[in-house]
């Protein structure tokens, strides 16, 4: 389903706006706002207002923030000091009168969806972003209802699951298991920027502290530009890169050239 008015025009944001504004923020944005963000960068909601049991009357919310222009999730910080709101939050929507946050005080996987009041009282208004936009609706009357097409925003969204993959994998074996995914994504999906993508994620394991991690990243670089997923330009800055980090050893050097 999409939030997204049909006549709203903004491009869906790309894997590198997204991640980017995750480690800005320092957290991970829920799958499902994330999917809603594919399909538009931000904008104004086919849904114009929320209610629920616990509120007294419907909440405006017409616009929702993206990771790009203003107002945008990279306000959060500045919002905060200014309307002297709580810490660890990050504002997805509002304009003064209500803001609209995830709430990663308690959670920092799947954060429940606030709302700081005019009138500065904090309601915790859904357990979840999947439990909040079952709220939004016309003038308080909820009825989201599925549409089709819903395949391509499974597809987008089997890149941030092989994301997550990677960043909870404990073992040598999970990491090599989710790079494969990787590898298997970028060769069924060569148009997309997953490449981009999933070589930024790649240099990420050259920081893990298993040595036996690092040995996969000149492998995998190596795998990608033979199958002409990354072009040899690539794979240079990456190792040109971890040199400068002093994170390419001789053992790394070694595979790659194997």
């Amino acid at each position: 389903m999409t939030i997204w008015h049909e006549q709203e025009q903004t491009p869906g944001a790309t894997y590198t706006e997204i991640v980017a504004v995750e480690r800005g923020l320092g957290v991970k944005l829920p799958k499902s706002y994330v999917a809603q963000l594919k399909v538009h960068n931000g904008g104004t909601l086919r849904y114009t207002s929320y209610n629920n049991e616990q509120l007294a009357e419907p909440l405006l919310i017409e616009y929702m923030y993206g990771t790009t222009g203003s107002p945008s999730l990279k306000d959060t910080p500045e919002l905060i000091k200014e309307y002297n709101l709580e810490e660890n939050i990050v504002i997805f929507a509002g304009d003064g009168q209500e803001w609209f946050a995830f709430d990663y005080r308690q959670s920092a996987t799947e954060p429940a969806v606030l709302v700081f009041t005019a009138d500065e009282d904090v309601i915790e208004l859904a357990p979840s972003f999947d439990a909040f936009i079952t709220g939004l609706g016309y003038d308080g009357e909820q009825f989201m209802e599925d549409d089709e097409g819903d395949d391509e925003a499974d597809s987008e969204m089997a890149i941030y699951d092989i994301k997550e993959q990677l960043n909870n994998a404990e073992s040598p074996d999970e990491l090599r298991e989710a790079l494969e995914a990787a590898t298997h994504y970028m060769q069924e999906n060569p148009d997309e920027e997953a490449d981009v993508y999933f070589v930024g994620e790649l240099l990420d394991v050259a920081r893990y502290p298993s040595e036996e991690a690092h040995q996969f990243v000149p492998h995998y670089l190596k795998l990608w530009e033979r199958q002409t997923i990354i072009t040899a330009a690539q794979a240079k800055k990456c190792i040109e890169r971890l040199q400068q980090e002093e994170r390419w050893s001789e053992n790394m050097q070694q595979i790659y050239d194997a």
